[in-house]
């Protein structure tokens, strides 16, 4: 990839996750600061697939709901889990739109998985280490 098309994807991404940030601003109520968390949250709850490839092998599609996003990453409940350190493509269909992430935490509770996950813009992933999707 060019670093001109690196550019263009990483901007698409911010778009993307700033479209989604206002409607949660819009719709949804502030939160505060969380021990492990830097940016304002707000609660939003929307169907979100979480898409990865763990190991190498197929791309399996998680489906849950958000229940809070940031600037930097969301929280979603998800009937399965994933594992930390795994990169996923955060897919909102009613929104539009992709962002790549990775899974900081995941946590069963009460028969669902809570995963957090923070976005990754495009360069971040490879810089950082992350397993690829």
């Amino acid at each position: 990839m060019t670093p001109a098309a690196a550019d263009n994807a990483c901007r698409k991404q911010k778009l993307t996750v700033q479209r989604w940030l206002g409607e949660a601003q819009r719709t949804g109520k502030r939160q505060g600061f969380g021990t492990a968390q830097s940016q304002q949250r707000f609660s939003w709850s929307t169907a979100v697939v979480l898409a990865a490839s763990q190991d190498g092998g197929p791309t399996l599609s998680i489906h849950g709901n958000t229940c809070d996003i940031s600037s930097k990453g969301l929280g979603a409940r998800c009937r399965q889990g994933v594992a930390t350190g795994t990169q996923v493509e955060v897919r909102i269909t009613a929104w539009g739109g992709s962002v790549l992430g990775v899974v900081r935490n995941c946590t069963r509770s009460m028969g669902e998985f809570r995963v957090g996950v923070e976005f990754l813009f495009h360069g971040q992933a490879h810089a950082s280490g992350h397993k690829a999707a």
